[in-house]
């Protein structure tokens, strides 16, 4: 089973849906980051868990996905939003 731990709180992950998952415009919570290297790649974009996020559109072969958190607008590769698990 694939775990991920958030501020030493361990969640199957498997409860969870993937960014990539979600449908456009609807506002998610991050939860955690599957990838520790994308994940402190995230968090120095100002991306953190805790935080609202929602996929506004993405490109003709879905290989980028414009994203926005708080006030930050953000392309992001699909395998990064892969790594975000939201609710």
């Amino acid at each position: 089973m694939l775990d991920c731990i958030l501020l030493k709180e361990v969640i199957d992950v498997h409860r969870y849906n993937r960014l990539h998952e979600v449908e456009y415009n609807k506002l998610v919570e991050i939860k955690a980051f599957e990838d520790e290297i994308i994940g402190s790649k995230l968090l120095s974009m100002g991306i953190y868990p805790g935080h609202f996020i929602k996929k506004i559109r993405s490109d003709l072969f879905n290989k980028t996905i414009l994203v926005q958190c708080d006030n930050l607008t953000v392309a992001l590769r699909c395998k990064e939003a892969s790594a975000i698990v939201v609710t």
